[in-house]
């Protein structure tokens, strides 16, 4: 199972979330190819964990990690306007996709 996230407004450039062998859920930066690289975050689940999220709904440890991700970059795009409210003009905020 894998989901697209549009990173940012450049239509080019997306984050991916695969749900590996392992049973971990997985972060990647995707292109034109799929998945480029190595993880930018994974997400792993304890079997306790699993079996009780597999009683709740279909997917569910699926959604829940995908929920993780999407809070985890709200707050880092929450982090970077603070930055940028505090940086002098001209210079470059680090950007996370």
């Amino acid at each position: 199972m894998n989901n697209d996230i549009d990173a940012d407004e450049n239509p080019s450039e997306f984050l991916e979330i695969i749900e590996l062998d392992s049973g971990e859920v997985a972060l990647f930066r995707t292109g034109e190819d799929g998945p480029e690289g190595d993880p930018l975050a994974l997400v792993r689940f304890s079997a306790e964990t699993r079996d009780f999220l597999a009683q709740l709904a279909p997917h569910a440890e699926y959604e829940l990690a995908r929920t993780m991700f999407e809070a985890a970059m709200a707050q880092v795009n929450a982090w970077q306007e603070d930055a940028d409210d505090l940086r002098p003009l001209g210079q470059n905020a680090m950007l996370l996709h």
